[in-house]
């Protein structure tokens, strides 16, 4: 159940952050709504059908592993253009709020574009020896994954944190929240990690071609509504 404090703390924000995107953009989507509920969980029934596969140097066991009724910080719903929100979910930091709502927005925009698939030539910018791990949902609630415990030494170039290396599309999701919400550091960044500029260049081409609104003017309206704060 959401609070009267937490509505009235995460409303202004959200209104704020999606004020950010053009209408059109929001139209390609197809979303037709955003609940705004004040927890938010996730279960999911074993799947057959897992396999293994070779993951960065590790073998992470994709397994039908099963989950009951897990915190989420956001579920995009992309056959019923939904996109479910938890109100109460890192009221403590507004920036994780921020990040959290562009990270699941573009999901919901990575379906459009790309369907189940995802996009075609993304892992091919990446270093030629990395294998994205076993996907976001098993990163997160397989208890018995050892995504988590990849050495820090073993991420390479290329990702903005260690939830990127779970699956392509985690991956792509984060490099847009930050470019959303810290583009001052995604940039610096970019000037010394060539595979991070190229997926930014890919992302921002391919979300170009999805809605001509996002052009050159739009990335930079977001770098002023940060600014003086992304330092």
């Amino acid at each position: 159940t959401a609070t009267l404090d937490a509505a009235n703390s995460y409303i202004p924000l959200f209104e704020e952050e999606l004020g950010l995107y053009p209408r059109s953009l929001i139209r390609n989507t197809r979303l037709r709504r955003v609940v705004l509920c004040g927890e938010l969980s996730r279960s999911q029934e074993p799947n057959p059908d897992a396999k293994k596969r070779k993951v960065s140097r590790t073998e992470l066991d994709i397994r039908p592993f099963y989950f009951a009724n897990q915190p989420a910080g956001g579920l995009p719903d992309v056959v019923n253009g939904l996109l479910y929100l938890p109100i109460e979910c890192g009221r403590e930091d507004p920036d994780d709020v921020r990040q959290a709502i562009h990270h699941e927005l573009y999901h919901c925009i990575q379906w459009q574009q790309f369907g189940r698939s995802g996009d075609p030539e993304w892992e091919a910018i990446n270093s030629a020896d990395f294998v994205y791990g076993p996907g976001g949902i098993a990163a997160c609630y397989d208890s018995d994954s050892e995504f988590w415990g990849v050495p820090m030494e073993e991420w390479g170039n290329g990702f903005l944190n260690l939830y990127c290396m779970s699956a392509p599309e985690e991956d792509q999701a984060e490099v847009f929240a930050h470019l959303l919400t810290e583009p001052g550091r995604v940039e610096a960044r970019m000037a010394v990690d060539d595979i991070l500029r190229r997926k930014v260049e890919r992302l921002r081409a391919t979300l170009k071609q999805f809605c001509r609104d996002t052009d050159d003017g739009f990335w930079q309206r977001v770098s002023d509504s940060r600014l003086p704060f992304d330092l």
